[in-house]
C-alpha cells in the first residue's frame, strides 16, 4: 500500500525503467507534474527516453498526457509538439490543459510518426471528436506519417 501512496512517481519511474526497458514508445495519461520531474531525474529514463510533455502542463489538476520516445529509435531534434493544430481543429472544445499531447517525430530509418496521447474526463464523449480531429490533422498536414 505504501508503494501506491509514498514515492509513487519515483516508484513508477523505477518500474518503467526496469520492467519495460524494451518498450519504444510510452503513452502516459493523467500524469502529475511530480511524475514528469521524477522521470527527468531518473538516470535510466532520462538517458534512454526523450520525455515529451505538453506545453500547457497542468500542475494543478495533475492530469497530463506525456509521451516517452526511445532515443535509439527516434531522432530527438526532429520532435515537434503539434498539439495546437488539433486544438484548433476542435475549436478549443472537448479538452482542457494537459489532456492532449500530439507529437511528430522521425525515426532513425527516416519514417515520420504522428503520435497522440490523450485522456479526457468526459465519460468517453470527447474521445471520438478528438480522435477525428487528430486524424484529420494527420491526413491534411502530415501526410505519409505513420
Amino acid at each position: 500500500c505504501d508503494s501506491l501512496i509514498f514515492n509513487k512517481a519515483a516508484r513508477t519511474c523505477q518500474i518503467i525503467a526496469q520492467a519495460y526497458s524494451d518498450t519504444s514508445v510510452f503513452f502516459i495519461q493523467e500524469a502529475a507534474a511530480a511524475f514528469l520531474q521524477k522521470a527527468h531525474e531518473n538516470d535510466v529514463l532520462s538517458r534512454k527516453y526523450l520525455i515529451v510533455s505538453p506545453g500547457n502542463l497542468d500542475g494543478k489538476r495533475n492530469q497530463n498526457s506525456l509521451v516517452l520516445l526511445d532515443r535509439s529509435i527516434f531522432v530527438e531534434s526532429s520532435q515537434r509538439d503539434v498539439t495546437q493544430s488539433v486544438v484548433e481543429a476542435l475549436d478549443g472544445t472537448f479538452i482542457t490543459a494537459g489532456d492532449l499531447l500530439v507529437v511528430t517525430v522521425q525515426d532513425w530509418a527516416g519514417y515520420g510518426w504522428f503520435l497522440v496521447s490523450f485522456h479526457g474526463d468526459s465519460n468517453g464523449l470527447s474521445t471520438q471528436p478528438v480522435l477525428a480531429a487528430a486524424c484529420d490533422v494527420a491526413r491534411s498536414r502530415y501526410p505519409g506519417q505513420r
